[in-house]
Protein backbone atom coordinates (compact mmCIF):
# COMPACT_ATOMS: atom_id res chain seq x y z
CA UNK A 1 0.00 0.00 0.00
CA UNK A 2 3.22 2.56 -0.86
CA UNK A 3 2.51 2.72 -4.50
CA UNK A 4 0.70 6.00 -6.27
CA UNK A 5 -0.07 4.38 -9.32
CA UNK A 6 -1.80 0.54 -10.28
CA UNK A 7 0.58 -1.45 -11.81
CA UNK A 8 0.39 -5.55 -12.17
CA UNK A 9 2.46 -5.55 -8.53
CA UNK A 10 -1.13 -3.95 -7.35
CA UNK A 11 -3.76 -6.02 -9.36
CA UNK A 12 -5.53 -9.40 -8.00
CA UNK A 13 -8.38 -11.06 -9.12
CA UNK A 14 -11.01 -11.40 -6.12
CA UNK A 15 -12.16 -15.04 -6.40
CA UNK A 16 -15.44 -16.27 -5.07
CA UNK A 17 -14.95 -19.27 -2.41
CA UNK A 18 -18.41 -21.04 -2.56
CA UNK A 19 -18.72 -19.69 1.45
CA UNK A 20 -21.19 -16.25 2.12
CA UNK A 21 -19.02 -13.43 1.77
CA UNK A 22 -15.78 -15.38 1.66
CA UNK A 23 -12.94 -14.36 -0.95
CA UNK A 24 -9.72 -15.11 -2.08
CA UNK A 25 -7.02 -12.89 -3.84
CA UNK A 26 -4.80 -13.81 -6.88
CA UNK A 27 -2.07 -11.82 -7.85
CA UNK A 28 -1.83 -10.83 -11.90
CA UNK A 29 1.49 -10.87 -11.14
CA UNK A 30 2.40 -14.19 -10.68
CA UNK A 31 -0.67 -16.42 -10.60
CA UNK A 32 -0.36 -16.79 -7.16
CA UNK A 33 -3.04 -16.93 -4.28
CA UNK A 34 -2.58 -14.35 -1.47
CA UNK A 35 -2.16 -15.80 2.17
CA UNK A 36 -3.42 -14.37 5.12
CA UNK A 37 -1.00 -16.11 7.50
CA UNK A 38 -1.57 -16.57 11.61
CA UNK A 39 1.31 -14.22 12.18
CA UNK A 40 0.21 -11.57 10.25
CA UNK A 41 2.30 -12.13 7.00
CA UNK A 42 0.56 -11.70 3.82
CA UNK A 43 2.08 -12.69 1.02
CA UNK A 44 0.92 -13.93 -2.32
CA UNK A 45 3.21 -17.20 -2.84
CA UNK A 46 0.42 -19.95 -2.78
CA UNK A 47 -0.72 -22.13 -5.59
CA UNK A 48 -4.46 -23.36 -4.64
CA UNK A 49 -6.56 -21.72 -1.87
CA UNK A 50 -6.96 -23.24 1.87
CA UNK A 51 -7.94 -21.59 5.42
CA UNK A 52 -4.96 -19.13 5.03
CA UNK A 53 -5.98 -17.40 2.08
CA UNK A 54 -9.31 -17.01 2.73
CA UNK A 55 -10.88 -13.45 3.89
CA UNK A 56 -14.33 -12.52 4.39
CA UNK A 57 -15.19 -8.82 2.63
CA UNK A 58 -17.61 -6.36 4.39
CA UNK A 59 -18.56 -2.74 3.44
CA UNK A 60 -16.81 -0.62 4.88
CA UNK A 61 -19.85 2.35 4.61
CA UNK A 62 -20.54 2.77 0.84
CA UNK A 63 -20.70 0.34 -2.29
CA UNK A 64 -17.15 1.78 -3.01
CA UNK A 65 -15.06 0.93 0.50
CA UNK A 66 -14.64 -2.11 1.63
CA UNK A 67 -12.72 -3.70 4.70
CA UNK A 68 -10.70 -7.29 4.79
CA UNK A 69 -11.00 -10.15 7.53
CA UNK A 70 -8.63 -12.77 7.35
CA UNK A 71 -10.30 -16.67 8.71
CA UNK A 72 -6.69 -17.43 9.34
CA UNK A 73 -6.51 -15.26 12.32
CA UNK A 74 -9.82 -13.28 12.49
CA UNK A 75 -7.66 -9.93 12.16
CA UNK A 76 -8.66 -7.04 9.63
CA UNK A 77 -5.99 -6.60 6.55
CA UNK A 78 -4.27 -3.37 7.54
CA UNK A 79 -2.26 -0.59 4.70
CA UNK A 80 -1.05 0.87 8.36
CA UNK A 81 1.17 3.65 7.63
CA UNK A 82 1.28 3.62 3.79
CA UNK A 83 3.51 0.12 4.54
CA UNK A 84 2.73 -3.22 3.01
CA UNK A 85 -0.15 -4.96 3.86
CA UNK A 86 -0.62 -7.22 7.10
CA UNK A 87 -3.50 -9.31 8.67
CA UNK A 88 -2.99 -7.09 12.20
CA UNK A 89 -5.69 -5.20 13.24
CA UNK A 90 -7.99 -6.00 16.02
CA UNK A 91 -10.57 -3.09 14.52
CA UNK A 92 -11.42 -1.92 11.29
CA UNK A 93 -10.20 1.72 11.26
CA UNK A 94 -9.08 3.93 8.40
CA UNK A 95 -6.11 2.44 7.47
CA UNK A 96 -8.46 -1.13 7.46
CA UNK A 97 -10.51 0.45 4.45
CA UNK A 98 -10.13 -0.22 0.95
CA UNK A 99 -11.85 0.92 -2.32
CA UNK A 100 -11.78 -1.80 -5.12
CA UNK A 101 -10.94 -0.33 -8.42
CA UNK A 102 -11.66 -2.67 -11.68
CA UNK A 103 -9.88 -3.25 -14.79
Amino acid sequence: ANRNAVNEWEKFELIPTGELYTYALKAKSNGKYVSFEPNGRVVADRTSIGAWEKFILYNGGDNRIYVLQALSNGRYISASGGRELTATSYVAGSWERFVIVYF
